[in-house]
């Protein structure tokens, strides 16, 4: 799934969560990849973050704790941010996908945001969230 983050050429985009492994432990992982692409010029700072969500038994959607992960380029070439790795559980799983673009700057303020959450309100920037399609893992 994608969507256009507002006042840019990006365009933000999550894909469905997948299950990979094992690895040396014999452990099964869940991750997603979030990407952020499109973009016609080189924008001073761009922040993509994946975060995983589960779906609970009466269809609420929260987020999988641990898993949201972030990263900040500064120009428009730019690969996939992929959510910290879980280990494999069963269930419904979706990705939330965020893009944030700061215009016409150089730096971020702060420089390195803790979380993704003071992208949309403390740091003055255009911000998308998208949602890729539930998958059953």
């Amino acid at each position: 799934m994608t969507a256009p983050i507002a006042s840019t050429t990006c365009v933000v985009e999550a894909t469905e969560p997948g299950k990979y492994g094992p690895d040396s432990n014999n452990v099964y992982k869940i991750d997603a990849q979030a990407s952020i692409y499109g973009c016609s010029q080189s924008y001073p700072i761009i922040y993509t973050c994946s975060i995983l969500e589960k779906k609970a038994s009466n269809g609420t959607w929260s987020a999988v704790a641990g898993t949201r992960s972030c990263w900040a380029d500064t120009n428009s070439s730019l690969g996939g941010q992929t959510s910290n790795p879980i280990t494999y559980a069963s269930g419904i799983y979706r990705q939330r996908a965020q893009g944030a673009v700061k215009l016409n700057a150089t730096t971020w303020s702060p420089a390195q945001p803790s979380s993704c959450s003071t992208l949309s309100s403390n740091v003055p920037c255009t911000f998308k969230e998208v949602l890729s399609n539930a998958i059953s893992l």
